[in-house]
């Protein structure tokens, strides 16, 4: 019997046995707080699959509300973002005829920050802040 609960004891260590302890990798969402003081006044790049962010797919985000930068396919973006309860909600305006609306969940991870789209149910795209 002592063996068996020994040999439980290391599975518990190991596997972490569902204690709600997310892993190491998971990162809490922003707070907007947070959000504030690490993103606002930044240029933010995406980051190609590769872990190269391409510095020509960028947006800044600005303190008065406002996006600017340069899209995925070379075009033009402006916006406003506002943040909302738990979500960082923008609006882009593009070369499209209609805006794109959509509120996100925000998370560090490691350098770089994940936007989930549609309110943390949708596409994470990754960012990392540069020069």
């Amino acid at each position: 019997m002592k063996i068996l609960i020994a040999v439980f004891v290391v599975i518990l260590a190991v596997f972490g046995g569902g204690c709600g302890v997310p892993p190491a990798h998971e990162t809490a969402n922003l707070t907007e707080k947070q959000f504030v003081s690490e993103l606002v006044g930044a240029t933010v790049a995406w980051v190609e699959p590769s872990g190269i962010p391409n510095k020509n797919v960028r947006i800044a985000i600005n303190a008065d509300g406002t996006l600017v930068g340069r899209g995925r396919f070379d075009e033009s973006i402006s916006g406003k973002w506002r943040w909302s309860g738990d979500y960082w909600c923008r609006t882009i305006f593009g070369d499209t005829a209609s805006p794109i609306n959509d509120c996100q969940i925000v998370r560090r991870d490691g350098q770089d920050y994940l936007f989930i789209r549609n309110f943390g149910n949708g596409d994470a795209i990754r960012y990392r802040p540069v020069i």
